[in-house]
């Protein structure tokens, strides 16, 4: 059987996370968010306590770690070690950790060769922001999916005010505007669209439409192959 690897990426707030997540249950794929990894080098740095200034130290934390995913009816189930992390990696101060740690070389390196034998056999749907262009070069279907950044801040406010009445949209729309800002300019591994991707702007499609794009491109790279649960 022909199962190759998909490679999503693009910026923050794209839905990356979901779109990806269905399209790997669609083709009995598995679905790798690499985005979690970084949180995880976050909150075992953390546990360890290590400072996520101390740029060696988190670096030697990352090549230590043992991390395992596998996918279940949610999405992703993530292993730290042995230990079934996936719940803790959802806490904010991790995802603020990993926007730093995401910037270490070594960290990403660290990560890169652990997500390259996630992929090594294929079947695989990995989403982040330097999928196609670092971590799965020849992967065979590359999507870069984006939508302005009006509609990504709204998708995330509409996310986080249950949590924060008192967010506003333009708060939002200032944090993902430094996000990208960051993400595009990092000095290592910065998030860019691949010339062989498949461009896909979502600010006015559903989630449906996103999906069912990616799948007639994973149809057409793969034939019957693609779409088959086996």
């Amino acid at each position: 059987m022909n199962r190759f690897n998909i490679a999503i990426d693009g910026p923050a707030s794209s839905g990356k996370g979901t779109i990806a997540k269905r399209v790997a249950a669609s083709l009995g794929y598995v679905y790798i968010d690499t985005g979690a990894m970084y949180r995880a080098v976050a909150l075992a740095a953390s546990t360890q306590g290590i400072s996520l200034s101390e740029e060696d130290d988190v670096v030697t934390c990352a090549q230590e770690l043992t991390i395992r995913v596998s996918s279940n009816a949610h999405g992703q189930q993530l292993h730290l070690d042995g230990v079934d992390a996936t719940d803790a990696l959802r806490l904010p101060e991790h995802g603020r950790g990993a926007s730093i740690v995401s910037t270490y070389a070594g960290v990403r390196a660290a990560l890169t060769q652990q997500q390259r034998a996630l992929g090594k056999d294929g079947g695989v749907v990995m989403d982040g922001r330097d999928i196609g262009s670092v971590v799965l070069p020849d992967a065979r279907l590359k999507i870069y999916l984006d939508a302005s950044i009006k509609a990504r801040a709204k998708r995330r406010f509409l996310d986080l005010r249950t949590k924060d009445p008192a967010l506003k949209l333009s708060e939002v729309e200032e944090a993902i505007a430094a996000r990208d800002a960051r993400d595009m300019n990092r000095d290592h591994a910065p998030l860019r669209r691949t010339q062989d991707a498949l461009y896909i702007d979502s600010t006015e499609l559903t989630i449906d439409d996103v999906v069912n794009r990616i799948l007639a491109a994973a149809a057409q790279e793969g034939g019957n192959d693609a779409t088959s649960d086996d």
